[in-house]
């Protein structure tokens, strides 16, 4: 079940913030809902990694400095 799940996630790892951040994200929370739903269900641990996002093919990451978002 999707809630008992989320309820044990702490939540996520450095990396995968990073690689959500690389994504441009076209306007549409509701694809980005739906990229964490599915990477919560397949988490193993309770952090979400990298590993367990998996982004919509529509285009190919672009590394972003996060450095450079935070300052």
């Amino acid at each position: 079940n999707f809630q008992e799940k989320e309820q044990g996630i702490q939540g996520l790892t450095g990396d995968a913030i990073r690689l959500l951040n690389s994504h441009r994200w076209p306007g549409n929370v509701r694809e980005l809902e739906n990229v964490i739903e599915r990477a919560v269900i397949t988490c193993q641990g309770l952090y979400i990694r990298a590993d367990d996002i998996i982004l919509p093919k529509h285009q190919k990451p672009e590394m972003v400095d996060t450095d450079q978002l935070l300052a």
